[in-house]
């Protein structure tokens, strides 16, 4: 029952989802101003307050600099230098629905070479993963087709070697993105699946929303990986509807493109 939502249900996630990324540009535009990851915690949630949001679907996670390598940094609490990438990771709710979008953005309004570079890989890797969204399609199909992405992108930057489909298949890749590609949202932001479909057991089904969010998280202490590209943790994620016959990314509003992101945090600045 939980799984396929009903056009009502939808609509209710359309507004959270609406209002989530309203608030990630507000925290990007503001990035001017705030030195502190708890700053943009209040921004993020005051926007949503300000519209009625009466909860968040979960603790809100931003990041700042080596802290976003790890996937669910929670305290909030470090300073954030002028270089530093901030991974925001958030979601309002609306009439208890949920909302979860994660975008990284450069507080000083330029990704740096190396800061873009991982950031294409990633962004590729996400829109492979929202594009091949449909009915039919089994979530660790999705996984393995981003993870195929994003390996082959951090091969031209010479952070991986070898086959792809090996390198799928023997998860050595996951040092890098430990995480899952998907999960199902909706009363819960991680609603509940029935068994099978994590495995890829079963296909997706029209009604469902799940996210799609690829990352790259490179350690300090990863011998393997050159140290101007560790301490780096980047994140985008959307909120994705299984139509008929396709998909709909119903949080397409919320700028991704690197020129966009630029774009809105230099608006503040």
């Amino acid at each position: 029952m939980r799984m396929v939502k009903s056009p009502l249900e939808v609509e209710q996630m359309r507004r959270a989802i609406k209002i989530t990324g309203e608030a990630h540009h507000a925290c990007m535009r503001a990035g001017k101003h705030y030195r502190q990851e708890y700053q943009f915690e209040a921004e993020f949630e005051y926007t949503g307050k300000m519209q009625g949001v009466m909860h968040q679907a979960f603790g809100t996670i931003v990041a700042a600099g080596s802290h976003a390598t790890c996937q669910h940094y929670i305290d909030n609490s470090g300073p954030i230098q002028d270089q530093d990438l901030v991974l925001l990771d958030g979601g309002a709710t609306w009439n208890a629905y949920c909302a979860d979008l994660t975008r990284t953005f450069p507080v000083s309004g330029t990704f740096s070479s190396i800061q873009r570079d991982l950031y294409e890989v990633v962004l590729a890797s996400e829109k492979a993963g929202v594009e091949k969204v449909a009915p039919g399609v089994r979530m660790m199909d999705l996984h393995n087709h981003s993870a195929a992405i994003l390996i082959d992108g951090l091969k031209q930057l010479g952070l991986m070697k070898g086959d792809t489909q090996e390198l799928i298949e023997s998860a050595a890749y996951k040092r890098i993105w430990p995480g899952a590609l998907c999960h199902s949202l909706g009363l819960d932001v991680h609603d509940p699946l029935l068994p099978g479909y994590h495995k890829g057991d079963k296909a997706l089904e029209p009604g469902m929303v799940i996210t799609v969010e690829p990352g790259f998280y490179s350690q300090a202490f990863d011998p393997e990986i050159p140290e101007e590209f560790r301490q780096i943790g980047i994140r985008i994620e959307d909120d994705v509807l299984v139509t008929e016959d396709g998909y709909e990314n119903l949080s397409v509003e919320t700028v991704k493109e690197i020129a966009d992101v630029e774009a809105m945090v230099q608006q503040g600045r």
